[in-house]
Formats: C-alpha cells, structure tokens, sequence
C-alpha cells in the first residue's frame, strides 16, 4: 500500500502541484485547504506524514502541527513556509516539526525530507517495538522470579519444619 500523505494549504495550486510530485513518486495524497479540515481528516484518518503551509486563514502551520502532534506524537510534520523566519522555524521544531522548507521547494528537497522523516518513523518505531518486547520480557522474567521465590520459600519452610521435627525424635546418649 502506498504511504498516505496530508496536505494542508489554502493555496490551491501549491497543493496541487504537490500532489503532482507526489503522486508520481508513489504516495498516496489527500487535501485540506485549511487547519480545521486537516484535523477532521487527520481524526479519521490517523496520517503517517503530513505537510502544512505555515500560515493559513484559521489556525497556522504551527497551531496544526500542536493539535495533530497530541492525536499522535509519532506523526512526521512537515512545515512549508514562503518565507525564512528563525523564530517560526525554532517554534515549529520546538513543537515536533521534523523538517521546515522554504518554498519554493524542488522535487529533491521534498522528497529527501519525505524519506528522512519517514526512516526516523520507522526507526521510532522499530524502537518501541523491541522496547515493548523487551518490557514482555522483563515482565516474563520477573513473573517467573516471582514464582520460583515463593516455591523456595515453601521448599524451605518445609526442609525447616523436618528438621525441627527431626530433633525432638533424636535422645542422646553420652557413651
């Protein structure tokens, strides 16, 4: 299955002109022309990458990428901006951005940023799941301490009441 991409742009020729780029590099494209509808799509459709102009008529690149980041911390986002601002820029990464890209951007850009972003996805990934392997494991472990704990201490409650028992039945006798 091709990977789905969200492209969130009031513009509609820079949208379209993504999907073009995109499209024919594999993925699987869908629209909002704004923050509100991104975030519909994005709460029934749970993206792995999403694309966003930085400023737009309701909530700004930013604003987006806050929202959808609490729906899914995972998520790459991927902020696309007319214009170089270091303040934007340190905020967007601040907020989880994984990349920032001043337009006019060319195919290469885009792309490598598309593939870069979804390695570090699929290297998070990766990570969690032999974390939570790992965590089985331990928990298997510790489980089975636990079990083998209780039986030694059985076992050795026991080997102590047959001693004890065993020395009440013994008589001394002084030769």
């Amino acid at each position: 299955d091709p990977i789905k991409i969200l492209i969130v742009d009031d513009a509609e020729e820079q949208r379209i002109a993504l999907k073009t780029i995109l499209e024919d590099s594999g993925y699987e494209i869908y629209f909002a022309e704004n923050a509100e509808k991104a975030l519909i799509l994005y709460s029934s459709t749970p993206f792995p990458l999403v694309i966003s102009d930085i400023q737009m008529p309701d909530l700004s690149g930013i604003d987006l990428l806050q929202r959808i980041k609490r729906l899914n911390e995972d998520v790459i986002f991927i902020i696309l901006t007319g214009h170089s601002d270091p303040q934007k820029t340190m905020a967007a990464l601040q907020f989880g951005a994984f990349d920032y890209l001043v337009k006019p951007v060319t195919k290469a850009q885009l792309i490598l940023s598309i593939q870069n972003g979804l390695k570090k996805a699929y290297h998070l990934s990766t990570q969690k799941t032999q974390h939570l392997e790992l965590q089985r494991n331990m928990d298997e472990i510790s489980e089975t301490l636990h079990f083998q704990k209780e039986a030694l201490e059985r076992e050795q409650e026991r080997t102590q009441g047959i001693i004890e028992s065993a020395h009440i039945g013994f008589l001394v006798l002084d030769a």
